[in-house]
């Protein structure tokens, strides 16, 4: 019994000392990422358009388009063995050369999930779009050949919030063109 107190004892004492030891705090690393929306801005405004202008940026809201993306699109995605992987529907707004919107993204074997949408016209007649799966947060970054016509081909890549492997494929799709009587 004396020898259970005595070991009670030296485990009491073992976690006093503990909790007495200083905390060293180490100030010599960067200090930490904070993601709260309070510091969430951009720390030089003068230079956003220049950096924007080297890295190829998001467009000009202010430029003159060579063409209008306005409007419903339909896109159909397939991996590189030619499986079906989704099929999106968006409706597309349009700022001088920006493009952005909303839609839905109907992946195979899920359901049917909100996206959203931003990109640019590139210079000709391709549009770079970023789609946003708002449940399973993924990004599908496509690039659209001939957005100037009611049929379109490219390209796209899938990145999953996840992790995991890039999913990359050919899309097709085009203008979901409303019909009117004559």
């Amino acid at each position: 019994m004396k020898s259970v107190g005595v070991l009670f004892s030296a485990v009491l004492l073992a976690c006093i000392v503990a909790q007495a030891a200083p905390v060293i705090i180490n100030t010599s690393g960067p200090a930490p990422l904070d993601l709260s929306p309070e510091n969430m801005n951009i720390v030089s405004t003068e230079h956003t358009d220049e950096y924007l202008a080297k890295v190829g940026g998001l467009g000009v809201a202010g430029g003159t388009a060579a063409f209008n993306a306005s409007g419903g699109w339909s896109f159909d995605l397939r991996d590189n063995a030619d499986k079906p992987v989704a099929s999106m529907d968006l409706k597309l707004f349009q700022a001088g050369n920006l493009v952005f919107g909303k839609g839905t993204i109907m992946s195979f074997g899920k359901q049917d999930q909100a996206i959203t949408a931003y990109g640019s016209i590139a210079e000709g007649n391709s549009m770079n779009l970023a789609a946003i799966s708002l449940d399973d947060v993924n990004l599908y970054r496509l690039v659209i050949n001939n957005a100037n016509t009611n049929a379109v081909s490219g390209n796209f890549n899938a990145y999953s919030s996840k992790g995991g492997a890039t999913l990359a494929g050919i899309l097709s799709g085009g203008r979901n063109v409303q019909r009117q009587l004559s």
